[in-house]
């Protein structure tokens, strides 16, 4: 799920990445609040059923029918409100929130999106409930192509951001035809247990606001920055570093799906030694992976953010140094969310996003007036950083101690270290292309695996896991 999160992460990347090049800061900016609100009203109307489905039936693989046809009866009524309520709010919305007329469409537009995403939610809720993450897998890579190709095909054509729109509509139709064929294609055996609805439903109203609290996080600045009219060309910079920042948490996400109904299911045999061990796995392979990749690239933010966007995003790079920071916690804080949802703590973390919330917003009126754009990143580092604090304590209190690990102190130790020699070489050489930076990403790769090898930081283990998830089609991870 990981590598095919990454496939689709990377498809849309590439997008903004094109659209960074091929729109005027200001545009870019209205870009990134439009797909920003676009992910936020999907997750909003999907996340709750979604994962009340991958929850309920991985706990009892025998109510897989009743969840499915009680989920689309419930995803129907909530597309037909989502549509049209949005559709009609989207002049206000625009003009009162946004203070952007130009925006009145594309929002509309996004109205028609939405019921696609609602109901493909309902298939790949089901899929993820049973385990099956190669199905889940092809569905995000063949969206990705799909997307990237008609993506690049409207831009060529001439077409700006209703085009790209029009983009994802398209997608989000195609990808929830293939979810439907992959479900059709199922034989559910055993007999067709009924489940509590009640139960079901109020599992799906926590979720659906506990999922709310996510994307908002991430994007809460962005919204702030537009809110408080700064300049539209530093809006379209910290979109820039915002779109490249956020790598860690897009590297995250497959591990944070798989996490959900893999301790959902052990926590309910009440194997809790084994449940803090998948706690402990996921936890020592994120900062494994991503923590030496935001030390090189924060220290290369200036060349990065010129290289790829182009030399008028240089404004953007101290953001960005920040930002990367801050969405390497906010991974964390996502995975531990996920846990936390499948022993049941889904109050407690409604309670604390609250205050988290309530936080950021002073955070960001303090901060942004005074440093625009670095406020908003200094800002979403600090409470990024907060929140996984403070899901980790609610963890442990939970599951037991799993932050006092040998790992968590060699980890950071190697990545500083290799941090060190990247950034010597970045000196030395002064690259001036990114064939060349990006070299130097792989030596200070081949780097930092050296030191976990000849330190034994990886093991024979860590190899047979790899080799597990390319020959298995079940996230498994072994004594």
């Amino acid at each position: 799920m990981t590598f095919a999160h990454l496939f689709f992460m990377g498809s849309g990347y590439l997008i903004r990445l094109l659209l960074g090049r091929y729109f005027a800061p200001a545009v870019y900016g209205s870009f990134g609040i439009i797909i920003s609100l676009l992910n936020i009203l999907s997750t909003l109307s999907v996340s709750g059923v979604y994962k009340s489905m991958a929850k309920f039936i991985a706990s009892a693989p025998k109510t897989t029918k009743k969840i499915l046809k009680f989920s689309l009866k419930l995803e129907f009524l909530i597309a037909l409100i989502f549509t049209f309520l949005f559709f009609f709010l989207a002049e206000p919305v625009a003009r009162i929130i946004f203070k952007d007329a130009s925006l009145v469409l594309p929002l509309k537009i996004i109205s028609l999106i939405l019921p696609f995403y609602i109901f493909r939610s309902v298939f790949l809720g089901l899929l993820l409930g049973l385990k099956e993450y190669f199905e889940l897998s092809l569905i995000n890579i063949f969206s990705a192509v799909v997307k990237v190709v008609l993506a690049i095909g409207v831009v060529l054509l001439g077409y700006r951001l209703i085009g790209i729109l029009f983009v994802y509509l398209i997608t989000a139709i195609a990808s929830l035809l293939l979810g439907i064929w992959f479900v059709l294609k199922k034989e559910f055996r055993g007999q067709d247990s009924d489940f509590n609805k009640g139960t079901f439903l109020n599992w799906s109203l926590l979720l659906t606001a506990l999922a709310f609290v996510t994307p908002f996080f991430r994007d809460l600045s962005l919204y702030l920055l537009k809110y408080l009219e700064v300049v539209p060309d530093k809006i379209g910079f910290y979109n820039a570093a915002m779109t490249l920042g956020s790598l860690p948490a897009v590297l995250s996400v497959g591990l944070a799906g798989a996490i959900l109904p893999a301790v959902s299911a052990t926590y309910t045999q009440k194997k809790f030694d084994y449940v803090k061990d998948q706690i402990n796995d996921v936890l020592r392979y994120s900062f494994l992976f991503l923590l030496p990749m935001v030390i090189v690239l924060s220290l290369s933010a200036e060349k990065i953010m010129a290289l790829v966007f182009s030399e008028i995003y240089r404004e953007a790079s101290l953001a960005f140094g920040i930002l990367i920071f801050g969405f390497f916690f906010f991974a964390l804080y996502n995975i531990l969310n996920s846990v936390l949802i499948a022993i049941g703590k889904g109050k407690e973390i409604l309670i604390y996003s609250a205050f988290l919330i309530l936080v950021y917003l002073l955070l960001s009126a303090g901060l942004i007036p005074r440093y625009d754009i670095n406020g908003a990143a200094l800002a979403s580092l600090i409470i990024f950083f907060l929140s996984f604090l403070i899901f980790l304590i609610i963890v442990s209190q939970n599951v037991g101690r799993i932050w006092l690990k040998p790992w968590l102190f060699k980890i950071p130790f190697f990545s500083l270290l290799t941090g060190l020699i990247f950034y010597f070489l970045l000196d030395l050489l002064r690259p001036q292309n990114l064939f060349l930076l990006l070299f130097l990403y792989f030596l200070a790769g081949v780097v930092y695996f050296l030191f976990l090898l000849f330190f034994k930081e990886i093991t024979r283990r860590d190899f047979k896991l790899i080799v597990n998830i390319f020959f298995h089609d079940r996230f498994r991870i072994r004594k």
